[in-house]
């Protein structure tokens, strides 16, 4: 009799520790990640369960959810901008866009220190309306090189 409470209690601890350490993400927040992968449309081929999965892996899943709703906003103003039509080119503007958030992340040169108007700083610009200064200040997500 002992040994089956023993392991009951056992198996009850194991379980709340498991969904302590797990924490997935809420029905509002899964409606953000499908809402933000329609945005990307044909451009983005991964499931969106490969994307929820990888929303869920990251250290602070409201950070990355932001950062994947950045993307795909400042994605779908530039394809609207410059109408783009053609698969291919939206997948390389949707790469250009994601290079550049990751070229954010690993603390790039801030837009405001950057002059002209080439695409890659008008993606920055955009990236960085999209992006609370919380999320910007948070060094789970953006690494500084001051």
């Amino acid at each position: 009799m002992f040994k089956k409470f023993f392991l009951a209690a056992l198996v009850l601890n194991f379980s709340i520790l498991y969904a302590n350490a797990y924490q997935g993400l809420s029905a509002r927040q899964l409606a953000r990640v499908e809402a933000a992968q329609k945005m990307l449309g044909a451009a983005d081929d991964r499931a969106l369960s490969t994307t929820i999965d990888t929303i869920e892996k990251s250290p602070w899943n409201e950070g990355a959810l932001e950062i994947f709703e950045a993307v795909a906003a400042t994605y779908n103003e530039l394809v609207r901008k410059y109408q783009l039509t053609d698969k291919k080119a939206q997948e390389r503007l949707l790469d250009k866009v994601r290079m550049n958030m990751a070229y954010f992340q690993l603390g790039g040169q801030d837009v405001e220190r950057s002059s002209g108007d080439n695409l890659n700083i008008v993606i920055r610009r955009l990236l960085k309306t999209h992006l609370s200064a919380q999320l910007r200040s948070d060094r789970r997500f953006f690494k500084s090189l001051d």
